[in-house]
């Protein structure tokens, strides 16, 4: 790929100080997720971008230890057009295992930066991977089963002291269809039926009084997925 070609191609993704995450990166460039970082790697060596330690110089590459997360400015020249959002947003799923919420991220927020404490595996991993986000403005969806208000609470106040909108998404969460759709699964992603009840018993409705900008109800049947505004009389 030629280099005005590889730019033109990240740019709509490039957030104001030239940022790009690892994800849409393999989308712009509709790149194997086992190649994406490799791939990039190679473009940074032919296009003249440099890994530097501070932010004071135009090119940088930042590695999060959780996760590959690539920024990229480009050196000794003026950074690409820059991108702003005009409303941040934080998506936070809701909804006990195996009632479709990583799915539901895949198909509807597939270019929105996931933080999911099963690939993260710490709360200290994911409190850095949040405070990324807030530090370069990045929308972000909060992939975890989150089934309290305590749980909620641990996002929703620091997303809008740092200007963000935050919109819940409850799946309906009825247990028997969710531990039928978690036998599916196979290997490691295979939750015990016990965990999942467990989880259902803590399970607490949300409600905008959380702080909520707006909230959905997801019904799920397994193949489709319908989205309606909630109600507080939706159930399980």
């Amino acid at each position: 790929m030629k280099e005005a070609a590889f730019w033109n191609a990240i740019e709509p993704y490039l957030e104001e100080d030239g940022f790009i995450s690892i994800a849409d990166l393999q989308h712009a460039l509709d790149l194997p997720e086992k190649e994406a970082e490799e791939t990039a790697r190679s473009y940074c060596e032919m296009f003249k971008l440099a890994r530097l330690e501070t932010r004071d110089s135009w090119g940088y590459i930042r590695r999060d230890p959780a996760e590959p997360v690539i920024s990229y400015a480009r050196c000794g020249g003026t950074l690409p057009k820059k991108r702003s959002h005009q409303v941040k947003t934080v998506r936070i799923m809701i909804g006990i295992q195996g009632s479709g919420k990583s799915e539901f991220c895949r198909r509807y927020l597939p270019r929105i930066e996931r933080v999911n404490l099963d690939t993260l595996k710490t709360r200290n991993n994911e409190a850095r991977r949040i405070a990324d986000c807030h530090a370069h403005g990045v929308d972000y969806v909060v992939d975890n089963t989150n089934p309290t208000r305590e749980d909620r609470a641990r996002y929703i106040p620091a997303a809008k002291a740092q200007g963000y909108q935050v919109i819940g998404y409850f799946m309906q969460s009825r247990l028997q269809d969710c531990i039928a759709r978690n036998n599916r699964r196979e290997g490691k992603e295979v939750v015990p039926p016990k965990a999942i009840a467990m989880t259902s018993n803590r399970l607490e409705m949300p409600s905008m009084a959380e702080g909520f900008d707006a909230l959905y109800f997801v019904a799920n049947d397994g193949e489709e997925m319908t989205i309606s505004e909630w109600r507080e009389t939706d159930e399980l």
